[in-house]
């Protein structure tokens, strides 16, 4: 399944079992309210490819393409994400 129009919602740093950190990432999709996260660890290459969406997340929708969802929610965090808008948006205006 792919998504696309995402609201990166929070992300919560976590303490790995195998020492060092790791990240949740959480998200909403604009058209359905649906909620995704996904799992990030700074010592995995992919990392990198989330980094710019961690960081700069408030408030913002990010359209993204190429983003694999499985049937429990979680994205791929192997997904290459490439954003094509980020804008600012009142969700209190958004019903589902």
């Amino acid at each position: 399944m792919k998504v696309s129009r995402l609201l990166v919602t929070g992300v919560k740093e976590m303490n790995s079992k195998y020492g060092g950190k790791f990240y949740y990432v959480y998200f909403k999709e604009y058209d359905t309210g649906k909620t995704y996260r996904t799992c990030l660890s700074p010592s995995y290459r992919n990392y990198k490819n989330w980094l710019s969406l961690m960081n700069n997340y408030n408030d913002k929708i990010v359209e993204v393409e190429n983003v694999r969802v499985n049937s429990k929610g979680l994205i791929d965090a192997d997904s290459m994400p490439k954003i094509i808008i980020s804008e600012m948006i009142n969700w209190n205006l958004k019903k589902w």
